[in-house]
């Protein structure tokens, strides 16, 4: 990307600070004043203004006029941003200060977003430059936009130095640096700030190792660090803090150390937090089984079961397709008055969905539900298509696209499968065209198996290849290849060439998968020469 070559400095320009003007008429005081005194005080205008002067008014008046132009400035340097249009987004400000406007934060922050996005490390040391003659050096979160861009950019040793010069380096001001990392999601950030503030000999309190064990969790890779964090609490003599145990759980649990969290939550069993955190971990472990008997030691314990285990314990149970744990499940959200959480409700009809009773059961749950969200409408088209009523779960989805609910990733896989067990074939082809065309969603491998199976199912490849042909999904290569696996699975070779050349024609970068995919049409229909010709050019 073309960076602008800017070697203008702050240094060399007049003061970007407003100058108020002496040249207000004294007919406008006389009016101001007697407006003021007519129609009382308001709340928009400073108070007793006539006895500020000339002068003062003037500055009042272009002090509003520069916040307004500030505003303006960072509205448009906001939107080049978010069209991806970098170098505009340094134009605008380096306009902005030739016409002597004051950035702000919010401005350096847009900035300097801009600058760590296109790797721009020149014009990120000209703004490093411009926060400190601004004296916006003291603003933490100008910090943390600066120290982020310079670590974006490859340059974690200016980023440590933007936190060596940190003017107010206290708790507080560490805390915020952590749990801004965390929000950006730069888990690893987060880490490393953790590391400094120790190493600058601040104490970090309860908030901060929450909020770094927080940032630990949410990486598969930081389980060294995680240990690392949990001795530092032990040599702290905070390892009887319930509030941190329940975070070392959760770490632990969600870092897949099931063991672990077992030991830690030990003496915690009373916090239903913990019992939730264990249901969870188990759950993403892919450990079904284990997520329900941690639920039902949590019921015999005395303890009650919050809205969120409810949920994920719906979850574990859906996995398992037993309806009979469903129908003791339904009970406890019947028990506990739990119908209007949409959260639990969509869980439970999910369940249904995936256990196999029946699309009537999951429609008249459905229903019954007062509010519907993707989740719910996503799991009523898989009840009906897993039990084989394709135009009923076409139905369903006609239906949520007129109630104003945005289909997801989901719900066409959803779909495509339900079109799948009912041999839909230019029904299932639309919708896969429809996600990408009009809902702008990226296939997936899931939607590409679903196409594979569709394509194959019933063997109808020249009617698949005419609707591939006159779709906008022609001008994707994985379509080609999906339909030149199916022709494989046939046997094929007229349409398989059709497929591979079409592949080529789109992905001539990248010929291997082609080749090997026709070569083993030609091996299964007996052309042995030809499939030798083709698996030495995919070598």
């Amino acid at each position: 990307m073309h960076h602008l070559q800017l070697t203008r400095s702050i240094a060399i320009r007049p003061s970007l600070l407003p100058t108020p003007s002496n040249s207000v008429h004294p007919s406008h005081v006389r009016t101001f004043a007697s407006s003021a005194k007519s129609s009382g005080p308001s709340p928009d205008l400073p108070i007793q203004p006539v006895s500020w002067g000339r002068d003062k008014i003037a500055h009042f008046t272009s002090s509003q006029t520069q916040s307004y132009k500030t505003k303006l400035y960072n509205a448009k340097i906001k939107d080049k941003l978010h069209k991806g249009d970098y170098d505009s987004s340094l134009s605008l400000y380096y306009q902005m200060l030739d016409e002597n406007i004051s950035p702000n934060a919010t401005t350096f922050c847009s900035v300097f977003q801009a600058c760590s996005l296109s790797s721009d490390l020149n014009n990120l040391r000209l703004l490093h430059n411009d926060i400190l003659r601004l004296r916006l050096d003291s603003d933490v979160s100008v910090l943390f936009g600066l120290m982020l861009a310079y670590a974006e950019c490859g340059r974690t040793d200016l980023a440590h130095q933007v936190l060596e010069n940190m003017a107010h380096r206290d708790v507080v001001s560490w805390t915020f640096l952590i749990r801004q990392s965390i929000q950006n999601r730069r888990f690893h950030l987060a880490i490393w700030v953790f590391g400094e503030m120790i190493l600058a000999g601040a104490i970090p309190d309860e908030v901060t190792l929450v909020s770094v064990l927080s940032a630990i969790s949410r990486s598969d890779h930081l389980l060294k660090q995680g240990r690392e964090v949990h001795g530092y609490i032990i040599r702290r003599g905070l390892e009887a803090n319930s509030i941190l145990i329940g975070s070392l759980v959760n770490m632990y649990a969600k870092l897949g150390k099931l063991a672990l969290a077992d030991r830690m939550s030990h003496g915690n069993r009373g916090n239903v937090v913990v019992w939730t955190t264990m249901i969870g971990g188990s759950l993403k472990a892919g450990d079904a089984t284990g997520a329900i008997r941690n639920f039902l030691e949590l019921m015999n314990s005395g303890n009650q079961p919050t809205e969120k285990t409810i949920s994920c314990t719906l979850r574990a149970v859906s996995l398992l397709g037993s309806s009979r744990i469903g129908s003791q499940m339904h009970g406890q959200v019947i028990k506990r008055g739990l119908k209007a959480d949409k959260f639990v409700m969509s869980s439970l009809l999910d369940m249904y969905a995936k256990s196999g009773v029946g699309s009537s059961v999951c429609r008249k749950l459905f229903d019954e539900m007062p509010q519907r969200d993707v989740v719910c409408w996503t799991a009523l088209i898989s009840a009906h298509g897993r039990t084989g009523e394709g135009a009923a779960a076409l139905r369903a989805f006609d239906d949520m696209i007129q109630a104003g609910v945005c289909p997801d990733s989901v719900t066409f896989t959803s779909m495509l499968q339900s079109c799948c067990s009912s041999g839909m074939l230019a029904e299932g082809l639309r919708y896969f065209d429809s996600m990408i065309k009009h809902h702008k969603i990226k296939p997936r491998e899931a939607h590409y198996a679903c196409l594979m199976d569709l394509i194959a199912k019933g063997g109808r490849l020249e009617e698949a290849y005419k609707i591939v042909q006159s779709l906008d999904m022609r001008n994707d290569g994985r379509v080609w290849e999906v339909l030149l696996r199916a022709c494989k699975v046939h046997g094929d070779v007229g349409l398989g060439e059709l497929a591979a050349r079409r592949l080529l024609e789109i992905e001539p970068e990248n010929p291997t998968r082609c080749y090997q995919l026709l070569s083993d049409i030609y091996a299964a229909v007996g052309r042995s020469e030809k499939s030798k010709n083709l698996r030495s050019l995919a070598k």
